[in-house]
């Protein structure tokens, strides 16, 4: 019986953590703050420890980092659905998964992915979606891949930080004038 209360107890504290976890961390289509995503990357740390992670997107982590900057901006990508079994996604004109403005900064089109997929999203933008990304960078649109991963603040510590290697994709890196 004891063994039992001991059982229920753990199971409850954990449900509690993951619970707020997910109150800190934020869910797939809540839009967040830059603190907030120092909290979440704190909470994150922590979870991935423990239960392989409940993370915020890579897209979520962009959309902050533009607002962060003064841009007004918004998740142009959309979810394809397609029977009961799948679906896919699909990008604004086959290049664009946030899309972002201001005054001084203009018009900007961001493809996001992870650190692992920044050389492929880099060739979808300049060879397989070229004639997208000519048309929207002549169109006076700027274009930018975001690729994220995960560094460890100190080296042999558990600490994790988010950073960001943002390439602008020009019209010169594929030939254009």
């Amino acid at each position: 019986m004891r063994t039992a209360i001991c059982i229920i107890a753990l199971v409850l504290v954990v449900a509690a953590g993951l619970f707020a976890a997910v109150l800190i961390a934020g869910d797939y289509h809540r839009d967040v703050t830059g603190a907030e995503i120092e909290r979440a990357d704190e909470a994150v740390a922590e979870i991935n420890i423990t239960n392989g992670g409940i993370a915020m997107t890579s897209t979520s982590r962009t959309l902050a980092l533009l607002r962060e900057k003064g841009m007004m901006c918004q998740t142009v990508e959309k979810w394809v659905k397609f029977g009961d079994k799948g679906g896919c996604r699909k990008d604004l004109y086959g290049i664009i998964d946030a899309l972002a403005v201001s005054p001084e900064r203009g018009i900007l089109g961001v493809q996001v992915c992870d650190m692992s997929g920044r050389t492929a999203h880099i060739e979808k933008l300049t060879v397989e979606m070229r004639e997208n990304s000519i048309t929207w960078l002549r169109s006076g649109g700027k274009l930018e891949v975001h690729a994220w991963r995960k560094l460890k603040v100190k080296r042999g510590g558990k600490a994790v930080r988010w950073t960001v290697d943002v390439t602008a994709i020009t019209l010169d890196m594929m030939g254009e004038e």
